[in-house]
């Protein structure tokens, strides 16, 4: 446990606030506390400055850049790092919270590993990234555990294409294997038998999606150790830009050709039919290629 280290989560929707909390929480952060509002903020941090603030950029009663200017206006908490979380934001506006002291910025929807990643890195902890994803035990939009995947059959190998281009048109995210869902929204960690292990080197793991998703996603793998139990971390890379679709379908895996596959907010790889969800796959696409375009243009200046 890191009782030691002290987090505030300024964040207007309850649900989001929440959530944080509960991922940080399961992390080993167990003094992580919550505001609405920047008041509310900065009350608690007159009571016992944080070692670290994770605030929402927009939002009523004083934004996140509100925040941060009342923060380095006094002494005491100047050099309290921040991470800001945000939905959209305009390159200029992000160059300037750069130069205020933002120390990260997460994209909403807020994944899971993301999260810890950007939490550990600047709160300098030298943890391994991928044992705290093993031992974390919450499933999200770019976190799935899964106790073993059934290489032998095409329906195996096809419910793991729909895993993978689900992941990769939602931004990328990470499989866990050698972690069983033990109920109750609870999870085991069994490890990956020695005999499999080789099934999941990452040149074996890409021949055997590539029948079903060609060569438009890209996933390695790496196993690691705790104990006596061996678990294997697949890392999904994002689409970027593009959609990756199924080049073969498998009716027993729900994969088909041409369907849009994308993580859902409830942690699960569907086929896209929600108008939400379809609204964050065009905002991510347009983000990326803005992006590049951005980087084109100041790589031409």
């Amino acid at each position: 446990m890191t009782a030691d280290v002290r987090i505030i989560c300024v964040e207007d929707e309850p649900l989001i606030r929440a959530g944080i909390q509960r991922i940080l929480r399961k992390a080993g952060f167990s003094d992580v506390i919550t505001a609405a509002d920047n008041a509310s903020a900065l009350d608690l941090v007159g009571q016992a400055p944080p070692n670290l603030i994770i605030s929402d950029l927009n939002r009523p009663g004083g934004s996140g850049e509100d925040l941060m200017r009342d923060l380095s206006a006094d002494p005491r908490t100047r050099d309290v790092p921040v991470i800001i979380l945000t939905g959209d934001i305009r390159t200029d506006r992000e160059l300037g919270l750069w130069r205020m002291g933002i120390r990260s910025f997460l994209k909403k929807p807020i994944g899971v590993a993301d999260l810890l990643a950007a939490v550990n890195e600047v709160l300098g902890r030298a943890t391994d990234p991928e044992l705290s994803l093993v031992d974390l035990g919450i499933e999200g939009r770019d976190l799935e555990y899964k106790e073993r995947i059934d290489f032998k059959t095409p329906s195996g190998r096809a419910l793991l294409a729909r895993e993978v281009l689900a992941m990769a048109n939602s931004g990328g995210g990470v499989l866990v294997i050698g972690v069983a869902d033990a109920g109750g929204g609870e999870f085991q960690g069994v490890g990956v038998p020695s005999a499999e292990l080789e099934r999941y080197e990452t040149t074996r793991l890409n021949d055997s999606l590539r029948r079903f998703v060609g060569s438009t996603v890209v996933v390695a793998s790496k196993t690691v150790r705790r104990h006596q139990s061996a678990f294997v971390i697949i890392r999904i890379k994002s689409a970027g830009d593009t959609l990756a679709l199924a080049l073969v379908g498998n009716e027993n895996a729900g994969l088909h050709p041409g369907r849009i596959y994308v993580r859902t907010e409830d942690a699960r790889s569907a086929e896209l039919t929600d108008p939400l969800e379809l609204r964050r796959l065009v905002d991510r696409l347009v983000d990326v290629r803005l992006q590049r375009i951005l980087r084109s243009d100041r790589g031409n200046a």
